[in-house]
């Protein structure tokens, strides 16, 4: 009963996690820019846009994992590989649908194909890196 209570308290604290990363996001991505530092280097902005979607697509997977865990249990559980897919077709989506917003309901931003571009790269780093991770506790588990 505890392990069942933590493990729906790490689901509901990620998913919580997840929606205010999202709205951030998205706030973020809708309001008027403001300067607060000079920019290092011209691209800083699209490293910024990999940054962000990597993060917006690990903190999503994190949670489809926790949710498909707990509602068909570990055995069949739906394949990493697909809950991966699913999360990064819905960032990559996302990403695209704020672009468009950009140029539909401001009129001091506009859409930028290479902030897509940027945004498609850090939702697939991101897959890169769980999948990974997922390898590597995987081979440890096996090994003890």
């Amino acid at each position: 009963m505890q392990l069942l209570m933590a493990s729906s308290l790490g689901r509901n604290f990620i998913l919580f996690l997840a929606l205010l990363y999202t709205v951030a996001l998205t706030m973020g991505s809708l309001i008027k820019p403001v300067t607060i530092v000079d920019r290092p280097f011209q691209s800083m902005d699209k490293v910024m846009h990999l940054v962000a979607y990597f993060g917006l697509f690990l903190l999503w997977s994190v949670w489809q994992l926790f949710v498909r865990r707990d509602l068909v249990g570990k055995k069949k559980m739906m394949s990493l590989r697909k809950i991966m897919t699913i999360t990064a077709v819905v960032a990559v989506a996302y990403g695209i649908i704020i672009e468009v917003c950009q140029g539909l309901l401001t009129d001091y931003r506009t859409p930028d194909g290479w902030d897509i571009l940027a945004n498609t790269t850090g939702v697939l780093l991101g897959v890169l890196v769980l999948h990974l991770f997922i390898n590597n506790i995987e081979s440890l588990k096996s090994k003890f």
